[in-house]
């Protein structure tokens, strides 16, 4: 859906490939790098994939990254939307108003 939409995904691969045990509030886990379906989400957005085996690469490539966001902004009209939200708060009000005061026969 990101590839179709033309959202770029970078994707970035901390670990090994080999695996090692993390504990984590106390909860031992075997954690494994797939790199190769890393590369595979980065090829089909047409980004890139990048390994970051420590501390000093992560930052490496999270600073080369910020180089590549790109925002866009868009303004949203909803002056319509609260019209018709208006108009049909103002319908029910005028619906209950004859309903309490007995006009509908």
């Amino acid at each position: 859906m990101a590839a179709d939409r033309g959202v770029k995904v970078y994707t970035v691969g901390l670990g090994t490939p080999n695996g090692s045990i993390i504990s984590v509030h106390g909860w031992n886990m075997r954690v494994k790098l797939d790199e190769e379906t890393l590369r595979q989400v980065a090829r089909m957005t047409d980004a890139q994939y990048f390994n970051a085996g420590s501390a000093e690469d992560l930052r490496t490539v999270y600073q080369g990254l910020s180089h590549r966001m790109v925002v866009e902004k868009r303004e949203t009209e909803l002056t319509g939307l609260v019209a018709l939200a208006a108009a049909l708060l103002m319908a029910l009000a005028a619906g209950l108003s004859m309903a309490w005061f007995g006009f509908m026969a």
